[in-house]
């Protein structure tokens, strides 16, 4: 606006009170207006809200305070009015434009006793205002020019600014899933805790940009933050690795917190299990090997079924080849177990069932000696094993190294007889259980050693009968122990002659003498040896040989043998008796319930030969034989005894 000042009046040294200015203030706003906003369609509580608005006196926003005398100061009352409403306290600020002179603009709340002078800098008008409805508040104007300031028509802008006096944001931090290093999932639980100097903050907003780096970060849309509950879902983008995701706070006057992070590490990967093996299996021990793709943790669970029961203790720390000692177990038992590996993030991988048997337990040996002259049976005994299929029994002689433990039997039972040991002996014996269905056997029983001396008592000799005929003559004696075969006999005091000596060994001898003289009185006696030599020989005594035609003599040399290539069977031979028509086989079962058999005729036949098959497939077998030789004129003595044994 223009204004006119009159002529000058130039005095020396006086200044020209007269000169006027025409000045004119032109009011604008400045309003920072918070508003209500929403997040994902849910309606929250507003922020703060501040309402401003000015009205001039006139209207029209602008002040003219006409001609201005130069230190003359100009007063417009109430030539403002601000109408103010506010949820939370409020402070108004005012600038104004500059001049090339000296000018002094100031401003009261109307019929107010203080003056606050403006300028370009920001001037507090107001602060810290209590909430309140809206409010009518008139100001007053007072300018003063100073006499540098040219004549003329000048203008001045005052700038308003209203505003909520709280400038400070909220102080926030954040933690992913309570802090856990890790999660196995992208889907995670941000855990929010902020606080604000006005008590309240109203809102937070979410990143996973990092604002440090990123110019412009992706925030999600601002949402409600509940001090009572104070977390919000978020999902981790891909890939698997360190996490970081920041949290902005706003308080009710729109104030931002400095973003707050939180980390976490992602891992959505199983482990891999591999290479599953059992190893070092004892009776009560096994080691359980496997490994993983990736740095985890071991544990066995394991029991005689497939549910398990027992687990051992958790190995929790991370490697990538795991070995498992399981204990307490029992020996010749099948267990089940699954191996389970977890990496760091908790993702846990568990294996298929596997199964595996313990080593049976060492038996428990004992050894008895039962003696029958120069020969002994030794019976071992030992105890039961759990999970044994059969058994192996190891011999060796005393004096030799351990490594001479030979097999010479398996058996099922557990029980063994090393039959017909000559002595004298000394010999070692173990027993190794095995578990044919795990593969596996038990470690050696403990040894026991059988020992018996030299045997130095010949055969005792009873029983001896003679059955003659005209030139024959069927001698029969038994000894305690097994012994050879032998006859001497004479006519007189001509010379002793002596048979052949029948090498087999046997209690029960028969020895038959042929060309004999018949109706001659014949001496003899009968002679045995057992084993190693030592030799009886029975008394003298006397028979006669018949004078008439008599039965045939017994048949002699019986002799039996396992018949090759026919199964079970043994074979029975003799040597042809003289005017025999027929021979009588006869036999008893020396192992039948209760002791010996009675005699039982099983052949009645012409030939010498007898084919008996009542051996095997399976079981303990042994019998005793003798034949005789008949004819029209009767049946003859025994011949010698034969047994034949087997145990299959």
């Amino acid at each position: 606006m223009a204004g006119t000042r009159d002529t000058p009046r130039r005095r020396s040294g006086t200044r020209d009170r007269r000169k006027r200015i025409l000045a004119t203030v032109l009011v604008a706003v400045g309003l920072l207006l918070l508003t209500t906003s929403a997040w994902e369609g849910v309606a929250r509580a507003a922020l703060g809200i501040l309402s401003f608005a000015i009205t001039t006196s006139p209207p029209g926003g602008t002040i003219d305070f006409g001609a201005v005398d130069p230190g003359q100061a100009v007063i417009r009352e109430s030539a403002v009015t601000f109408l103010v409403g506010s949820d939370l306290e409020w402070r108004l600020a005012a600038t104004t434009t500059a001049l090339s002179g000296t000018y002094v603009l100031e401003e009261r709340p109307h019929g107010g006793s203080s003056w606050t002078t403006l300028s370009v800098a920001p001037t507090i008008l107001k602060d810290a205002q209590v909430p309140c409805a809206t409010t009518s508040l008139p100001e007053d104007f007072r300018l003063t020019a100073d006499w540098d300031l040219p004549p003329g028509t000048y203008s001045v802008t005052v700038t308003y600014e209203a505003s909520f006096t709280d400038q400070t944001g909220p102080t926030g931090s954040m933690t992913i899933n309570g802090g856990l290093t890790y999660t196995t999932a992208a889907a995670v639980t941000l855990n929010l805790s902020a606080t604000d100097d006005s008590g309240v903050v109203d809102a937070v907003c979410f990143t996973n940009d990092d604002p440090a780096v990123t110019p412009s970060p992706s925030w999600s849309a601002w949402q409600d933050y509940n001090p009572s509950s104070p977390t919000a879902s978020w999902t981790l983008p891909a890939p698997d690795g360190s996490k970081t995701v920041w949290a902005k706070y706003r308080d009710r006057a729109g104030n931002e917190s400095v973003p707050a992070p939180g980390s976490i590490i992602m891992d959505t990967i199983f482990p891999t299990i591999s290479g599953i093996a059992v190893s070092n299996l004892g009776t009560t021990t096994a080691d359980v090997s496997w490994q993983t793709s990736e740095p985890a943790s071991r544990q066995v669970d394991y029991g005689t079924t497939t549910s398990y029961g027992q687990s051992s203790p958790l190995g929790s720390d991370p490697l990538t080849s795991h070995l498992v000692t399981l204990g307490g177990l029992a020996p010749g038992t099948n267990y089940h177990f699954r191996v389970r590996s977890s990496d760091p993030a908790g993702n846990t991988t568990v294996s298929s069932d596997i199964a595996f048997w313990t080593r049976c337990a060492a038996p428990t040996l004992s050894v008895t000696l039962t003696q029958q002259g120069v020969w002994y049976d030794v019976a071992l005994n030992w105890t039961p094993t759990t999970g044994a299929t059969s058994y192996r029994v190891e011999r060796k002689n005393t004096a030799d190294p351990v490594t001479s433990f030979a097999q010479i039997a398996t058996t099922t039972a557990p029980s063994y007889i090393d039959q017909d040991q000559a002595s004298p002996f000394s010999l070692d014996y173990r027993v190794i259980a095995i578990n044919a269905s795990a593969g596996t056997e038990s470690n050696p029983s403990n040894v026991v050693t059988a020992t018996a001396g030299p045997h130095t008592t010949p055969p005792t000799i009873s029983a001896v009968a003679a059955s003659p005929g005209q030139t024959t003559c069927a001698i029969t004696w038994t000894t305690d122990e097994p012994a050879t075969s032998a006859v001497s006999y004479r006519t007189g005091t001509n010379p002793w002659t002596t048979t052949p000596v029948n090498s087999t060994l046997v209690t029960s001898h028969s020895m038959n003498l042929s060309g004999l003289t018949a109706g001659t009185t014949y001496d003899f006696y009968v002679i045995s040896a057992d084993g190693v030599g030592n030799t009886s020989q029975s008394a003298a005594q006397q028979f006669t040989t018949q004078t008439g035609p008599t039965p045939p003599p017994p048949p002699a040399n019986l002799r039996v043998a396992r018949v090759t290539g026919q199964g079970n069977k043994v074979q029975l031979a003799w040597d042809a008796a003289p005017t025999a028509t027929g021979y009588r086989l006869y036999s008893r079962d020396l192992v039948a319930p209760g002791g010996p058999g009675p005699w039982l005729l099983i052949s009645d036949q012409t030939t010498t030969t007898y084919i008996d098959g009542r051996y095997g497939p399976h079981g303990v077998y042994s019998y005793e034989y003798y034949v005789t030789a008949y004819n029209a004129l009767g049946e003859s003595g025994e011949s010698n005894h034969v047994i034949y044994s087997e145990s299959t």
